[in-house]
């Protein structure tokens, strides 16, 4: 069921969005196109104008939307599980196969598309996202797995964590992961080193974690009966609460907006746009009922584009101008060796410059030790850190610059 919103609701919600952002949301949404997949459309991702549809045992389906109120089919492609989600990277799907398996497969040629490379993962592969040479997946079960894909046609496992819940979505921003773990909610895992994850952090949401966005110091959680829930993610090894938007639905999906939007996928059928101007206090902005439940979205100019399960791929029209989904708060370099230490490290800081501030945290997210703030300059710079008054244990060093920044994990051994 979509929520009820009140004419005051309404109004405040659609002034936070108007102040913010630079597109007038439309109240309500108009449909645009429909495109009746084969199977049951799960997820979503587009590049440019080509949208990869996961159509679970269908396989995958690539459409042009050049114009989005007129998706056209192009190719499709069986996979050997049940494709369940999808991130593109310039020309490249990398996919999410329920059975276990993250598949590669180039779709430059839209009309056929191929696989190129695939590895079996444990679990349940439900989530995935690509940073630089690197694929994260959420593998229900078997919580996160980490895929070296640097060479497509080999991709390789070189790091694993294990997570409390059901792993189901992940996204990352530098050194750091969020996954949504369903029951067991947010769990921060530091991926600083592939190849040695760590979880540093979490947060216990009320409901059950399906879907995770992150942006800036914001995580924003689609949390199933526990609607939408927005956590300051500031110190990443400590999640704190900010607000909570009922939806009265199944939350399952997010997806932020230029640049106070989230955009939700409603499990019970339908799209809610969702102001967090005030984090505090998220807003219902408006509301779509779409052709079947959704299960994932992507943004596409003004247009949004949803994977509805049995009602396949809709396009619905959202904004009357374009946006953009806001580009993660960018990463220092930050490394430490030898780690772990005793007495003393040394940190390695490379940067543009400018005002910064690096302090050491410990794993609670408790500031320990300011260790520079003040001009840093441009290039490598680097910083001793002594163990001085420290008991052994787990710290982070976090370095803040410019609205940017990076954070990587210190062990100290006695």
């Amino acid at each position: 069921m979509i929520p009820s919103r009140t004419p005051a609701i309404v109004a405040l919600a659609l002034a936070l969005a108007a102040a913010s952002a630079t597109a007038t949301v439309l109240d309500p949404p108009r449909p645009a196109g429909l495109v009746d997949t084969d199977g049951l459309a799960f997820g979503v991702d587009v590049d440019g104008s080509l949208a990869v549809v996961c159509d679970h045992t269908a396989g995958l389906v690539v459409l042009d939307l050049a114009d989005p109120a007129d998706p056209q089919p192009r190719g499709t492609l069986d996979t050997p599980g049940a494709a369940r989600n999808v991130v593109v990277r310039d020309g490249l799907a990398y996919v999410a196969d329920r059975a276990g398996d993250l598949r590669l497969v180039d779709v430059t040629d839209p009309d056929q598309p191929v696989e190129v490379g695939a590895v079996a993962l444990p679990g349940i592969a439900l989530g995935v996202d690509v940073a630089g040479a690197v694929a994260y997946v959420a593998a229900k079960g078997f919580g996160l797995q980490i895929v070296d894909v640097s060479d497509p046609a080999q991709p390789t496992v070189i790091g694993a964590v294990d997570t409390p819940g059901f792993a189901s979505d992940v996204a990352v921003v530098g050194t750091v992961a969020y996954v949504a773990d369903f029951a067991a909610g947010l769990r921060v895992i530091d991926v600083s080193d592939p190849t040695a994850p760590v979880e540093i952090g979490s947060y216990d949401t009320a409901g059950d974690a399906n879907g995770v966005a992150v942006s800036g110091p914001l995580a924003v959680v689609a949390d199933f009966s526990g609607g939408v829930v927005v956590l300051d993610v500031t110190t990443p090894a400590a999640p704190a609460l900010r607000g909570v938007l009922p939806t009265g639905g199944l939350a399952s999906e997010v997806v932020l907006a230029d640049p106070d939007l989230a955009l939700v996928a409603d499990g019970s059928g339908g799209l809610l746009v969702v102001s967090l101007a005030d984090p505090d206090q998220p807003a219902l902005v408006t509301s779509y009922q779409t052709v079947d439940a959704t299960v994932q979205l992507a943004l596409v100019g003004r247009y949004v584009a949803l994977a509805c399960g049995e009602g396949g791929l809709e396009t619905v029209e959202v904004f009357e101008g374009s946006v953009t989904a806001p580009a993660p708060v960018a990463t220092l370099a930050l490394t430490a060796a030898p780690n772990p230490f005793n007495p003393r490290t040394v940190l390695r800081l490379r940067s543009p410059g400018g005002m910064a501030r690096l302090a050491l945290y410990d794993v609670v997210g408790r500031e320990v030790r300011v260790l520079r703030e003040g001009v840093l300059p441009a290039g490598e710079v680097r910083v001793p850190v002594s163990a001085d008054g420290l008991a052994s244990g787990v710290y982070l060093a976090r370095l803040e610059l410019g609205g940017r920044s990076g954070t990587t994990r210190l062990v100290l051994v006695r």
